[in-house]
């Protein structure tokens, strides 16, 4: 027959693991011994096991507490990220760790590769795992994701997801920590409107950010009295950059740059959706002595290689991932949905 303590140091175990709080110390042994009908002896000789097994620790005059270890185990949350090698993420994925390490939680990392095939074997893997919430940057966020339906089923199971970055246009009252992309653009257009006398732009089209980037872009035209030009502006998509990734180049530039060498002014700028696409522009434009202001996004390494003459946009990188953690561990733990819109700075 098994002992009386061991039995209560398993259903100790089955508390911690059910607890959904962020909270580590435990109840007290009397709590304890009230909670289980058991005397207090009882209480300390199922502890003890606890203790060899370092699930749990004692501070004098404090109290017990679940081990560092041990509840950063059971508080792990997924991050679904488009690649974890390659621009921004390596160094996002470092500095995430760091802020979810503070609120006790650890993370699980998937590369989507931004494949919704690859996404959807991500989210049924993690169905089927222990975490206590998805960070998911969307995949081409323009276009009906039929993975929306798995989010929304691990979402019934306890497991909410926090989207970074950007939104689903169709999906419903989601959680996000996003960026104002359109008073960025807005703003910055209307800044270089004072020194240039061309604004061009490239933009995705199967991403909302970009979008609305575009659309901050076409209202600070309008008001300053210009008509934005269709020539103006070249319109990419998500699989563009997997292009330059991989040949470091993107052919669908090669008219759009011709035509600028034809009809660019002496101050021309351009506003490019992020670094990469801003760097496939340089690498590609061969008459450097002529080359317009460059501004983009993400404020990656490419903007900081002495190779690129770019004027990058972004949240510090620190400021980001800390409202991330905030706002994910808000999410799992007050089970109501959070919104942030953060603005980019120069």
């Amino acid at each position: 027959m098994t002992p009386k303590y061991r039995l209560l140091a398993e259903k100790i175990t089955e508390y911690i693991n059910n607890d959904k709080s962020a909270n580590r110390k435990l109840p007290t042994e009397r709590q304890l011994a009230q909670m289980y009908d058991v005397s207090r002896q009882t209480v300390r000789e199922a502890l003890n096991i606890l203790l060899d097994q370092k699930l749990i620790y004692k501070k004098r005059g404090s109290g017990i507490y679940i081990s560092d270890a041990y509840f950063a185990s059971r508080n792990k949350i997924a991050l679904i990220v488009p690649s974890r090698e390659d621009y921004i993420w390596p160094i996002f994925i470092s500095e995430l760790k760091q802020s979810l390490a503070y609120f006790g939680y650890s993370l699980e990392i998937f590369d989507s590769k931004d494949s919704r095939k690859m996404e959807r074997e991500i989210l049924l893997s993690i169905r089927d795992a222990f975490v206590r919430g998805i960070i998911s940057v969307p995949i081409k966020s323009c276009i009906p994701n039929p993975n929306l339906a798995l989010y929304e089923q691990l979402f019934s199971k306890h497991i909410p997801t926090l989207f970074i970055t950007d939104v689903y246009s169709q999906a419903g009252d989601q959680s996000y920590v996003k960026f104002d992309d359109f008073y960025a653009v807005y703003r910055l257009t209307g800044e270089i409107l004072s020194d240039s006398d061309d604004i061009y732009g490239i933009f995705l089209s199967d991403l909302n950010c970009s979008l609305n980037r575009y659309s901050g872009y076409v209202q600070a035209m309008l008001e300053a009295g210009i008509n934005p030009e269709d020539e103006h502006i070249l319109w990419l998509n998500c699989d563009s950059i997997k292009e330059y990734r991989k040949s470091g180049r993107i052919e669908a530039m090669d008219p759009f740059i011709k035509g600028l060498y034809k009809s660019r002014h002496m101050n021309t700028s351009v506003i490019c959706h992020n670094d990469e696409i801003a760097a496939a522009f340089y690498d590609m434009f061969s008459k450097k002595e002529t080359l317009p202001f460059i501004y983009s996004f993400d404020r990656s390494y490419l903007s900081r290689l002495e190779q690129y003459s770019m004027i990058s946009l972004c949240v510090p990188i620190k400021e980001l991932t800390d409202v991330i953690a905030k706002q994910a561990v808000t999410l799992i733990t007050e089970n109501k949905p959070v919104k942030t819109i953060l603005l980019p700075q120069k």
